[in-house]
C-alpha cells in the first residue's frame, strides 16, 4: 500500500509546488497591486482636483444646459426660417400664377391688334 492517505514513518519529497515559480508568481501579483493601488490613487486625486487644476468634468451640468439652450434657439430660429420659405413659395407661386395668366391676356391682345 504505497499510496494511501495515512501518514507513513519515512519521509517522502512532496513535488507538489515547485519552489522556483512562487518567486515570479509573487513578483507578479506585487506588481498588479501596485497597479491596482496606483490607479486608485489617481482616481481619488483627479476626482478631489476642482476646475482650478484643469478638471474638464467639472461644471458638465452648466455646459449641458447652455448647449441644450443653444439648441433650442437653433431649433427655434430654423423652424421660423421653414415658415418663411414656405411663405415666399407660396407667394412665388401665386405670382407665377398671375404672370401666366397676364402672359396669355397679352398674346391675346396682340393677336387682336395683328387681324387688323
Amino acid at each position: 500500500m504505497a499510496n494511501t492517505n495515512y501518514p507513513s514513518a519515512s519521509q517522502q519529497p512532496s513535488n507538489n509546488t515547485p519552489s522556483g515559480s512562487n518567486g515570479g508568481r509573487n513578483l507578479i501579483i506585487g506588481l498588479l497591486v501596485a497597479a491596482l493601488l496606483g490607479t486608485w490613487g489617481f482616481m481619488l486625486w483627479n476626482k478631489n482636483s476642482g476646475p482650478e487644476n484643469g478638471n474638464a468634468f467639472s461644471g458638465t451640468d452648466a455646459q449641458t444646459e447652455t448647449v441644450m439652450s443653444e439648441s433650442d434657439s437653433l431649433r427655434q430660429m430654423f423652424n421660423l426660417a421653414e415658415m418663411r420659405l414656405d411663405s415666399i413659395t407660396g407667394a412665388n407661386n401665386n405670382l407665377q400664377g398671375e404672370k401666366t395668366a397676364l402672359q396669355k391676356e397679352i398674346d391675346s391682345r396682340k393677336a387682336e391688334i395683328n387681324k387688323y
